[in-house]
């Protein structure tokens, strides 16, 4: 953890830590988008950001994109732990449950013959009338 926060020089304001980077000349993203603050995942103030249900129930990525903008969150499985404990994303992902079949026909569960064991053969001719 000490090893990935030495790389992301991080800068303290007003007591808290917050990602450095190389965004410091970006003139389009806010200065709270430039310097994200760090918490750890343990923290309380990480426990309560809801920023799953802001980003339309959408998936990991998408959900630390969105929390990224403001709250630097040390690891993903905070988020991962969020997105499975989400009853609404749970519900839609749900494995569809399998119908219960019925009991087969006793016509399929007689012995097996071979094809064409039962068969008929017709013979057609054709009569021939005449007036004599």
């Amino acid at each position: 953890m000490f090893r990935w926060l030495g790389r992301q020089r991080p800068v303290v304001e007003d007591e808290f830590p917050r990602v450095g980077g190389r965004l410091q000349k970006a003139v389009v993203l806010s200065w709270d988008e430039k310097h994200p603050m760090i918490l750890p995942k343990h923290h309380h103030v990480s426990q309560l950001i809801h920023y799953h249900e802001s980003a339309g129930h959408s998936g990991r990525e998408q959900t630390l994109c969105e929390l990224r903008r403001v709250f630097w969150i040390i690891g993903r499985s905070l988020v991962m732990k969020t997105i499975s404990s989400c009853i609404s994303c749970r519900r839609k992902n749900a494995k569809p449950m399998e119908a219960f079949k019925g009991s087969l026909p006793g016509a399929r569960l007689v012995a097996y013959h071979p094809p064409f064991t039962f068969t008929i053969t017709l013979f057609t001719f054709t009569i021939w009338a005449t007036n004599s």
